[in-house]
């Protein structure tokens, strides 16, 4: 049973603690805890050599437990990775684990160590001057680095690696290290896996890492620690210890791409914005790569409306700092405003995520290991602010939208694509001699108050995502804060439940209930058109599953209920509608091209480009016409559809001419009153040949 004491770590005699380390890697003395005044009472993992205190974010104390083997098995992969022993310089606290582990180090390495007591850049130069060895290594914070950056980047460059962690580093530092010729490793790593195990996003030999359903950070292998002294709870919950290849669950998120992993914050920084999730991290680091930043923070602030937004508090490069050109079109400043920011920032972030507060101080000051949600502004003395608006300056939210708001955000210019297939598709039930009025009646129901749920949940969607925020042409009552975002989701799922009851009357009366799976699956269709994680309108999938469901689904449905069977006429009517609403939301996002691309919003007119968009609305008209002539085989008046197509010839025009933006509007609702003439016209015709007949 091995034996555990605490122990003193002296800044001024880190030989003993490095000789106490020693004999603890190798069994001959006891394990330590360093800075420990007392332990409490538990079982101990054979092979202990070290317990390591750590608060995390909790601010409750842990202690992790790390035996020889796992301190052993960190040092030597670190060497692998660096490229063979060297000899170390200790720049930073003994008894934290980064420390510890520069010593163990040294004694693997079977080098001196040298000891800089406390930082200062002079007494860094003196010290890398004492090196005797080939190789060199140290490890720092990015404090450190940035001032030996600033004062004596010859010294860094004796080392032939620097380890880099402790707090997240800006692409700006890092770009100045390698501008400088140092070889900079970034770290991830915590006590309870022995130190850094992740450099620059790369496991170290035997670890490996894994994401859980959210994003969350689980290591495994040799280096993790035997779990937490005398604190099963804890240890249960954070490690997995049944298999040789232990596991930790971190409190972090991260992605992995093409096998290097990012990190990109606390599961409890993350900031909940409109319904939207952002990472602080991300939002940091493209803050960071600006000109002129060195060093940017991220973090939420209450909001009446959107529950949080992201804060972005900067630090300015100072003079002297290795800056980009003058010539760069912005540069950060004191007299930057956050809509400068937003505007700088978009293309690299999503439009949710874009700061809507901004701070420039001349420092950050944070607490370490601190929750972002408990952060709070610290600048310095000197510091200049822009601080957030008072709640008397900001533009007064209505607590409801005029009713004139609320019908211009049902955008009732696309209701036609509701009506249009009902209209055909009653027609087409008309000339197989069993039409039902009411039947019709109530199918239109269903189509228009799925069409306003639609428009209601998509300007919910991506007003909460900041979509909106680039978009020209009609009303967005949250992206325009015309309403609160809550109230604009519960009037498309009113309207969804509207149509959910018409739908469960009209396939009852129709005794048709299968029918009840086609309805759920188009409310989830409509919802997740813009909504959820990852909304197929964002995808490039709109135009499918408009032609599905406002085409074939709603064209047959309506002449399935009152008919009970389909022709090959009504298939062709379904398909040209379909291919006319396509053409409509084409249209739609053609204009919205721009204001898509700038916030990722991949639909298939950005995949495509505005030529390919254009060709493609040409073609979808084409579809509709061939669509008609097949009608017409069976039943002649159907023909009366060509008209229809020819409607939308002059918004073809202005498409195929180049028009573009807000011009665009014109095409957009012409095309919707084209698809509408058209379900009429065919509607009409298969009622003529039911006259007629």
């Amino acid at each position: 049973m091995p034996t555990l004491v605490p122990y003193a770590v002296r800044p001024d005699d880190v030989g003993a603690y490095r000789n106490a380390l020693g004999q603890a890697l190798e069994g001959t003395g006891p394990a330590l805890a360093p800075d420990s005044a007392a332990l409490p009472d538990g079982p101990l993992p054979d092979d202990l050599a070290l317990v390591v205190s750590t608060s995390g974010s909790t601010g409750s104390p842990k202690r992790a437990m790390l035996t020889a083997a796992a301190l052993r098995a960190s040092a030597d992969a670190t060497h692998e990775r660096l490229g063979g022993p060297g000899q170390w310089l200790l720049a930073m606290p003994a008894h934290h684990i980064a420390g510890t582990q520069v010593i163990i180090r040294s004694l693997r390495a079977e080098t001196d160590l040298l000891v800089l007591e406390r930082f200062d850049v002079d007494g860094f130069v003196a010290r890398t001057a004492q090196l005797t060895e080939e190789r060199a290594y140290t490890s720092v914070v990015p404090t450190q680095l940035g001032r030996l950056l600033d004062a004596a980047p010859e010294s860094l460059r004796r080392y032939d690696g620097i380890l880099l962690g402790g707090a997240a580093a800006s692409p700006t530092l890092l770009a100045r290290a390698a501008d400088a010729g140092v070889r900079v490793l970034t770290t991830y790593g915590m006590s309870e896996t022995a130190g850094g195990c992740v450099y620059d996003g790369v496991p170290l030999a035997g670890v490996s890492v894994e994401l859980e359903d959210d994003g969350r950070i689980t290591l495994a292998g040799p280096t993790i620690a035997h779990g937490y002294l005398a604190d099963p709870e804890r240890t249960e919950a954070a490690f997995d210890l049944s298999t040789p290849m232990r596991r930790f669950r971190t409190d972090d998120l991260g992605e992995v791409r093409d096998g290097v992993l990012r990190v990109l914050g606390r599961r409890d920084d993350v900031i909940v914005t409109g319904g939207m999730k952002v990472a602080p991290q991300v939002v940091q680091d493209a803050a960071a790569a600006l000109p002129g930043v060195a060093d940017a923070v991220a973090l939420a602030l209450p909001d009446p409306e959107w529950g949080q937004v992201v804060a972005l508090a900067v630090v300015p490069t100072r003079i002297g700092h290795a800056q980009r050109g003058t010539s760069d079109p912005l540069r950060m400043s004191d007299s930057w405003t956050v809509h400068e920011v937003r505007d700088a920032l978009r293309g690299d972030l999503p439009a949710y995520a874009l700061p809507r507060r901004l701070l420039v101080l001349d420092a950050l000051r944070c607490a370490d290991q601190v929750s972002r949600t408990a952060w709070r502004w610290r600048p310095c003395p000197d510091g200049r602010i822009e601080p957030p608006p008072r709640t008397s300056e900001r533009q007064p939210h209505p607590t409801m939208a005029t009713l004139n708001q609320w019908v211009q955000g049902a955008r009732p210019r696309t209701l036609p694509l509701a009506v249009a297939p009902v209209v055909a598709g009653t027609g087409a039930a008309y000339a197989l001699r069993h039409a039902n009025p009411a039947y019709a009646v109530l199918a239109l129901l269903v189509a228009v108050s799925l069409q306003i749920g639609v428009n209601y949940a998509n300007d919910y969607s991506d007003g909460i995502r900041g979509t909106d925020d680039e978009r020209v042409g009609p009303v967005r009552l949250v992206g325009q804060r015309l309403a609160p975002a809550a109230n604009v989701k519960l009037a498309a799922f009113m309207a969804f439940g509207f149509a959910a009851l018409c739908g469960l009357a009209l396939v009852a009366l129709a005794n048709q209930f299968w029918l009840l799976l086609i309805g759920v699956l188009a409310i989830v269709a409509a919802w997740k058109y813009t909504g959820g994680k990852h909304p197929y309108g964002y995808l490039g999938l709109g135009e499918l599953f408009v032609f599905v469901f406002f085409g074939l689904v709603a064209t047959l449905g309506t002449t399935y209920t009152q008919v009970g069977h389909v022709e090959g006429a009504t298939w062709a009517a379904a398909v040209g509608v379909g291919a006319m609403a396509c053409a409509v939301l084409v249209a739609n996002n053609l204009r919205d091209i721009p204001g898509d691309r700038e916030v990722g919003k991949r639909t298939l007119a950005v995949r495509m480009g505005e030529h390919g968009t254009a060709v493609f609305y040409v073609f979808l008209l084409c579809v509709a016409l061939a669509a008609t002539i097949f009608a017409a085989h069976t039943r002649t008046w159907a023909l009366l559809g060509i008209l229809g197509v020819g409607a939308a010839v002059p918004s073809m025009l202005l498409i195929v001419r180049g028009t573009r933006g807000r011009a665009l509007i014109p095409a957009i609702a012409g095309t919707s009153l084209a698809a509408l003439g058209y379900g009429v016209l065919l509607g009409l015709g298969f009622y003529l040949d039911y006259l007629v007949g």
